[in-house]
């Protein structure tokens, strides 16, 4: 399953929304800032840090989460994607791209993680959990069951728009997680 033109928007809008939220919450924070002179500061949100080993000590770089997410999305098969631990920025390489492949005992970039058939179907079987139609959700379950479980999957979430809409938030969340956490796994080597 490639990642569809859809997805793209959909995780495009996202980061557009996020920035907004972002900046919002810089406005409000220096607002506070000059017309209050009691209470405590805001609390201010969390940003993703890529561990690097070329940079100073105790220095991180702001990763780009949208595109780690994009990456790990994308099962074509056809490009390779690498984070930069130093500059934060995901790399991508075509099969015909002449331009030398990052060496596996070079620390600074990571090869981003892909989906495998297994995460795949257990993203199915935890998608199932939350579908409350049981008409819907008995059709699913059959469509796990069968020989082409992801092509049959999608065939029947065809039929429900407002399932298939659950089914790529759900897939964005879970490649969101899975990034976070892969994050956290480079920050311990």
């Amino acid at each position: 399953m490639a990642i569809s033109w859809m997805q793209k928007l959909r995780l495009g809008i996202r980061g557009w929304s996020r920035r907004q939220d972002e900046q919002r919450l810089s406005r409000d924070r220096e607002f506070l800032q000059k017309n209050s002179s009691w209470g405590s500061p805001p609390v201010t949100p969390a940003v993703v840090q890529v561990p690097t080993s070329r940079v100073k000590e105790n220095a991180a770089v702001e990763a780009d989460l949208d595109g780690l997410q994009v990456a790990f999305l994308d099962d074509s098969g056809q490009i390779e994607h690498y984070l930069d631990r130093e500059s934060g920025e995901v790399i991508e390489f075509l099969p015909n791209d002449p331009s030398p492949r990052p060496l596996s005992s070079d620390r600074r970039y990571a090869r981003v993680p892909g989906r495998t058939e297994a995460t795949e179907n257990d993203d199915r079987r935890q998608f199932l959990d939350t579908i409350e139609d049981a008409e819907l959700k008995k059709r699913l379950v059959g469509a796990t069951a069968s020989a082409d479980a992801a092509g049959n999957f999608r065939s029947v979430l065809g039929t429900n728009r407002a399932a298939e809409r659950a089914w790529y938030n759900f897939k964005n969340e879970r490649a969101y997680t899975v990034i976070q956490e892969w994050l956290v796994t480079l920050d311990k080597t």
